[in-house]
């Protein structure tokens, strides 16, 4: 696992995929209201709750970082 960003309420994670993958590559979102996991690099929610608009802004910004974090976690599982 590795937090990526985190600013204000909000941190981004990244986890690896231990085993069998069964997810799209994603992120973590979480804050002190909720949580959501996020398609990496559509930013489509797939699970959790609804994105708040500041933290799809800080994905948006981060989202090379991000997407670089799934890469080095999940080697053999690149991002489309």
């Amino acid at each position: 696992m590795a937090r990526v960003v985190s600013s204000g309420p909000f941190s981004i994670y990244v986890y690896a995929e231990a085993g069998q993958p069964h997810h799209l590559p994603h992120c973590h979102v979480r804050w002190s209201e909720g949580s959501t996991q996020v398609a990496l690099p559509t930013l489509r929610v797939l699970a959790g709750d609804p994105l708040p608009a500041a933290a799809r802004r800080l994905l948006l910004d981060h989202l090379e970082a991000i997407c670089g974090a799934w890469e080095r976690l999940n080697p053999g599982r690149p991002i489309a």
